[in-house]
């Protein structure tokens, strides 16, 4: 009788160790498991897809300024040789299509040679060589919504060996004294500042 019971609780001792036993290796097996998804996850995050900016070709540059709420809408070198003691004019028509009034406005210039190498532009009481993009305060213009400004006037310069040259609207401000910059300037300034001219 007594061999009977302690066979049985070898028995029974037998089966609890192997169950726990058991039990510890699944529960090693099942976070083993899990650590491996989660390191998986984890290098998913740490290499997001890079989505390379394409740069602008001057075409597209020219079509997307062309769609702003202000835009320049004819540019002429006007000469004034005959004109004693006058300075050449770069001027630059631009067009209020901001559906609002505009106050103030501020223009961009660079320029290029016969060449199309870069110049620097002189204005007429500039002491300075010059500079590769000029800055042009038109104020007080007072542009009413739908009409031009520019027509006959422009930046006077002192150089004479400019053969073409690209304005750009940089910024404006209506009555209510609200700015619009220019979001395309930086990519204006990319291709064409102290750049080479490729027509």
């Amino acid at each position: 009788m007594l061999r009977k019971i302690l066979l049985s609780i070898c028995v029974i001792t037998s089966v609890g160790i192997a169950t726990v036993s058991c039990a510890t290796n699944n529960n090693k097996n099942s976070t083993s498991t899990v650590s491996t998804v989660q390191n998986d996850t984890t290098q998913v995050q740490e290499e997001p897809k890079k989505e390379e900016k394409k740069e602008m070709t001057s075409a597209e540059l020219d079509e997307a300024l062309n769609n702003q709420p202000v835009k320049i809408i004819k540019t002429e070198y006007i000469s004034q040789d005959k004109k004693f003691l006058q300075p050449d004019l770069l001027s630059a028509v631009f067009q209020n299509d901001s559906g609002t009034d505009i106050k103030n406005a501020v223009l961009g210039f660079v320029a290029w040679d016969a060449n199309n190498f870069p110049v620097k532009i002189k204005s007429k009481y500039d002491f300075t060589d010059g500079e590769y993009f000029k800055r042009v305060n038109c104020n007080d213009v007072n542009l009413v919504n739908g009409t031009s400004y520019g027509e006959n006037s422009g930046l006077s310069i002192d150089n004479d060996n400019i053969a073409k040259f690209k304005p750009i609207v940089i910024s404006y401000t209506d009555f209510d004294g609200n700015t619009w910059e220019n979001p395309l300037l930086e990519e204006f300034k990319k291709m064409y500042v102290d750049k080479k001219l490729v027509e």
